[in-house]
């Protein structure tokens, strides 16, 4: 899904990588399938996805790690009704989420949250507002298998 605005990347953050853009056609294939009767079946969505088909596109978007942005902007780029949040512990990252939503015109429509994903959902509990996200989506870094052993330590 290439956005119209090239999106920018700076140390800490990573560039997106074919994945996030296979995630987002992922969202955009579960929404269309059932909405083009005309058109051949798009690819399956599987059961993650299998949900939200019924709408026209996801109404409230839930991006973890944002990062770059990538997703929650190329989300809000294709489906023009759509809000976002994207939750993002990284100052760096979070602020080229914002910048990135700017240049490519949907920063009215997401909310940047600096924040770990526990403090946010902490605090977003707390103000009654725990309703309403119908798409979380996240695609986080890779972790080598050389950290795995010790990441629950």
């Amino acid at each position: 899904c290439p956005l119209r605005t090239e999106l920018l990347v700076r140390p800490p953050v990573l560039i997106p990588r074919p994945e996030t853009e296979e995630l987002v056609e992922l969202v955009r294939a579960s929404y269309d399938r059932s909405h083009d009767a005309d058109s051949p079946a798009a690819p399956s969505a599987g059961p993650a996805l299998s949900g939200f088909a019924a709408a026209a596109g996801p109404r409230r978007l839930l991006d973890v790690g944002s990062g770059s942005g990538a997703i929650s902007i190329a989300v809000l780029d294709i489906f023009p009704e759509c809000e976002a949040v994207a939750v993002e512990p990284n100052p760096v990252a979070a602020a080229l989420t914002q910048e990135n939503a700017v240049r490519c015109g949907v920063a009215s429509r997401l909310q940047v949250v600096r924040s770990t994903v526990q403090e946010w959902a902490a605090n977003f509990a707390d103000s009654g507002g725990t309703a309403g996200f119908d798409l979380v989506v996240s695609n986080p870094p890779y972790i080598p298998s050389s950290e795995l052993p010790g990441l629950q330590e």
